[in-house]
């Protein structure tokens, strides 16, 4: 919510005396006076001097309760639509769209985004937290990045990348959610169908899948900025050893050229030299980023406290999936259910 300079941010009730109750028996149960509480104060605030009960605010800004105070940040209020009239938006501090962020254009943002209309296929790049008081919609290219949490009203057709927890209000609709703590969505009947939610400690659902059998992909236990690391750590592995390959073979037809009966160029002897400098070389290369992608391999996946929780039911079609172990739903299942992991097995509780 944006506020102006010196606008009351919130007040201070007294506290107030203790009513007595009564025992089932007619006695009486003495009551504690309630204690008073303090304001808090947090970044551009200030307490009011003319009423010590009340928290202004110190600049124009967006006000927001970080969990432990009361602060407000330096923020860029859009009127009206992201669209021709603004073009992209890029800040370094939050950013507050008060209509719809159209598609094709981006938003890039320091601090949190707060968009109170509709977004569509728009690339957002956010430093704190989204929240989008509809819905995230399009043909699928759209994608959002954040490293705090997101909310939003619904999402369909589209992609959530999340460093913390997604909560999502209504249904989730043909669209990739990955976040490295929690998913929830509370949409009912329907919570998610088609698409896949990747989180690493636990999924949330009310509903998930159709009775059309849509395929959706529900996994935990992955920390998807690990296997993003791990994907890069095998690409450089791959290209590495194909390079290493090339070297040995290159190695291999000038030590023939020097053991012929043919008289070898001048410089065969320099260029084995070089291709086995090389050669030691990569190998070292090598083994650095196979270490690297085990310690990778040891952070990205933990089963032991992960979980997938279904309040209502699941219908064929679903699929549960814990790293490398799958459970596809052939028949449809009536909650309230737990999936987790037990020893090599995906059991339904």
């Amino acid at each position: 919510t944006s506020v102006s300079k010196d606008q009351k941010l919130a007040s201070v009730c007294p506290p107030t005396k203790g009513v007595a109750g009564k025992t089932l028996t007619g006695g009486v149960l003495d009551a504690s006076d309630g204690k008073p509480a303090k304001l808090a104060a947090g970044a551009n605030t200030r307490i009011d001097p003319a009423c010590p009960d009340c928290l202004l605010s110190n600049i124009e800004g967006v006000v927001r309760f970080n969990g432990n105070s009361i602060e407000v940040n330096e923020g860029f209020t859009v009127e009206g639509n992201v669209d021709f009239s603004t073009g992209h938006i890029k800040y370094e501090k939050d950013v507050l769209v008060k209509g719809d962020v159209k598609s094709g254009f981006d938003v890039q943002c320091g601090g949190d985004l707060q968009v109170c209309g509709t977004i569509e296929d728009s690339n957002l790049t956010i430093g704190g937290s989204a929240l989008c008081r509809y819905g995230f919609i399009g043909q699928g290219k759209g994608c959002m990045t954040a490293e705090g949490n997101v909310n939003l009203g619904f999402i369909k057709n589209q992609t959530v990348r999340c460093w913390m927890s997604v909560n999502v209000a209504r249904e989730v609709i043909n669209s990739s959610i990955f976040a490295r703590n929690t998913i929830t969505i509370h949409g009912s009947p329907l919570s998610a169908a088609g698409g896949a939610l990747t989180a690493r400690d636990q999924i949330i659902v009310n509903t998930v899948g159709n009775r059309s059998g849509t395929k959706t992909i529900l996994e935990v236990g992955v920390d998807f900025t690990k296997t993003d690391d791990l994907f890069k750590a095998e690409n450089e592995i791959n290209e590495l050893k194909a390079n290493l390959a090339r070297l040995i073979k290159a190695q291999k037809e000038y030590q023939q050229l020097q053991t012929g009966t043919k008289k070898p160029p001048g410089n065969t002897t320099a260029m084995v030299s070089k291709i086995s400098t090389a050669i030691d070389r990569y190998k070292e290369n090598l083994e650095e980023l196979e270490m690297r992608k085990k310690a990778i391999e040891a952070i990205a996946f933990n089963f032991s406290r992960s979980n997938i929780k279904i309040n209502r039911g699941a219908f064929s079609g679903t699929l549960f999936k814990f790293g490398g172990r799958h459970l596809l739903l052939r028949e449809e299942i009536t909650g309230p259910k737990t999936v987790c992991l037990r020893g090599q097995e995906i059991r339904i509780f």
